[in-house]
């Protein structure tokens, strides 16, 4: 572990796990500011990093007070430091679409097509493209701007089949003043901890900042791996090395977590094997809690809504007197400054043009104007997720005729979502304990009722059958 200073300049700290990073950090903070009312920056990845800082704090000291746990964007808007993008991907997804209203420019680009079909998808992802170019790619930003289509990296000309992302980055860049940054509001010292070495805008960030503050960086790198696995920290050891020559990787080799590796076809199994996984773990070591547990999920915002509902399902024994459940808390998750109208326009005209997978219907469905819309509230949409998922095994597509469009044989319309509206509907009229097949219609054709709907859910079952039929007529238009 490296060394750290006391004055203005970058001081980083590297070891291969939080834990052994701790005890300097607490260090770091048990030394007061020279004024009381400064706060203690510490700039964290994401929010369970900064709730296991405090409850450190907290257990050394006593109390955890006048420290400000940041996130990186939120450094970025009070460091006064000016960005070579210095705009966000919801704003750049508008100045994008106003570029490209252009015809010609729309032709050149090649978007013409699919403009028409899904314009602000289109302006978000080419926004997020350049907002990732910023975030790791800085110097391509500022090159571009500069009028030089070269590569940052090696100054090489690009390949022509990126010159319409450079000739569209310029027109947004021209027609965008860049808005001069706000003063700076940090103190005289910050830390960073529990990220590997910042890369690309952030890495000129940290550097920018520690011209003028006392930094200490914190910085994850784990020690050696097996040769197996030793290609999948070299991005993270490159990182540190490019960052700063005052620090080196850990020597002592990483320690490895026992690992189960589970092949599930979907989020929905992923988060049914996470559950049992982990009850399997509470019943060999009764000593665990529900806070030694941690979830990792790719896209949070995404297969956030799968989760409540799967992994915090009732146990044996459950009741409303003493209800046994695990307690579930969904972290890391952000709110979007993207308007909710905006999301849910675009996640109905995704649907409509896609393939209308299960978790793609009930994440539109749950958008907070959508279920206002059919008047869902929160525990009605969770209602609706374990009707589908769990009962109705819904998986994807409208119905048979619609999979057809993407090559499948229509009649192969199971796991679909018109049958499994057809057996909704069909339980409203027909209690059906025993799962037995009757025939609802003059063609004799055979359905087993959905026997999971109580009397009070009629309303639930109409509005989803309505929203499922207004994606249909969306779909077919």
């Amino acid at each position: 572990m490296s060394g750290q200073g006391h004055s203005v300049g970058l001081h980083p700290i590297v070891a291969g796990t939080a834990d052994e990073m701790l005890a300097p950090f607490l260090d770091w903070i048990a030394r007061a500011p020279a004024d009381p009312f400064d706060p203690q920056v510490v700039v964290v990845p994401n929010i369970g990093m900064a709730e296991y800082l405090e409850a450190a704090i907290r257990a050394r000291a006593g109390i955890c007070a006048n420290v400000e746990f940041l996130f990186p964007g939120r450094l970025r808007e009070r460091s006064g430091v000016a960005a070579s993008w210095p705009w966000s991907v919801e704003d750049a997804t508008w100045m994008v679409l106003a570029a490209l209203d252009d015809p010609e420019l729309a032709a050149a680009c090649g978007l013409t097509a699919r403009l028409e079909e899904r314009p602000l998808a289109v302006a978000r992802h080419i926004a997020e493209l350049f907002d990732r170019y910023h975030s790791y790619r800085s110097g391509l930003i500022e090159a571009w701007r500069r009028g030089e289509f070269v590569d940052d990296l090696g100054g090489a000309t690009l390949d022509e089949r990126f010159r319409w992302q450079y000739e569209l980055l310029r027109v947004v860049d021209a027609a965008n003043p860049r808005p001069e940054p706000a003063p700076r509001r940090l103190p005289d010292r910050i830390a960073l901890f529990g990220t590997g070495a910042p890369v690309g805008a952030q890495a000129d960030l940290v550097h920018a900042l520690a011209l003028d503050l006392d930094v200490t960086a914190f910085l994850l790198v784990p020690g050696p791996l097996p040769s197996a696995l030793e290609r999948w920290v070299e991005p993270a050891v490159a990182a540190l090395t490019h960052f700063t020559a005052d620090a080196d990787r850990p020597t002592d080799a990483a320690r490895l977590p026992d690992l189960d590796l589970h092949l599930c076809y979907g989020p929905a199994r992923e988060f049914d094997a996470a559950r049992d996984a982990i009850l399997d773990a509470f019943a060999d070591d009764p000593t665990l809690t529900a806070r030694d547990v941690t979830v990792v999920a790719p896209a949070i915002a995404r297969t956030a809504p799968l989760a409540a509902p799967i992994l915090g399902a009732a146990l044996e024994g459950d009741t409303p007197e003493t209800p046994r459940r695990l307690p579930v808390r969904i972290a890391d998750r952000v709110p979007s400054s993207t308007p909710g109208v905006a999301l849910a326009v675009d996640g109905i005209l995704g649907l409509a043009a896609g393939r209308c997978r299960a978790t793609e219907v009930l994440a539109v469905l749950r958008l907070d104007p959508v279920a206002a819309a059919f008047g869902l509230d929160p525990d009605a949409a969770e209602r609706v997720v374990s009707w589908v998922l769990d009962g109705l095994d819904v998986r994807w597509g409208l119905d048979g005729d619609h999979r057809g469009r993407w090559g499948y044989d229509p009649a192969l319309a199971v796991g679909s979502w018109g049958p499994a509206i057809d057996r909704l509907l069909a339980g409203v009229l027909i209690q059906n304990p025993r799962g037995t097949a009757v025939t609802l219609d003059e063609h004799g054709d055979l359905i087993v009722p959905f026997d999971d709907v109580s009397g009070s859910e009629f309303e639930l079952v109409g509005a989803v059958a309505a929203f499922v039929e207004a994606v249909r007529v969306l779909a077919d238009r």
